[in-house]
């Protein structure tokens, strides 16, 4: 089955978080994890996932790439994608919203709001992905 949203999350703890997340607010989708800038590509080409979550925890540098590398290839170029990050630089946000990010979430760092934000990100999908 295709996973609607592909979270690329390489932090263990964060993605345990997430799946915690979205079993406490009995959200229902499909998600595929992916640790990395390699893992994201492989599942990429395999599948077609509606939106794509960019973890920027102090990974700029990967995350960008990443980006880049969905923004160049046409199946994916019009892929919805959104940061999900504890940091980064007004630079690298720039950046980011340079390279067609629809939005820029601040991962809070207490579970309500974690939950929260979580749910968020799926219920954009009932909105026709993450577009604004």
């Amino acid at each position: 089955m295709t996973n609607e949203i592909l979270w690329v999350e390489p932090s263990p703890t964060d993605r345990d978080l997430i799946q915690e997340a979205l079993k406490r607010r009995h959200l229902e989708t499909h998600i595929g994890f992916a640790r990395g800038r390699d893992d994201a590509l492989e599942l990429l080409a395999k599948s077609d996932p509606r939106l794509v979550v960019l973890a920027l925890n102090g990974q700029a540098h990967d995350c960008l790439e990443l980006l880049h590398e969905i923004r160049r290839h046409h199946s994916t170029r019009a892929t919805s994608v959104l940061i999900f990050g504890a940091s980064g630089s007004p630079a690298e946000m720039a950046a980011c919203q340079g390279m067609g990010v629809e939005d820029i979430l601040q991962k809070p760092v207490e579970w309500d709001p974690f939950c929260h934000a979580v749910q968020a990100i799926v219920q954009r999908l009932g909105d026709g992905g993450a577009r604004a």
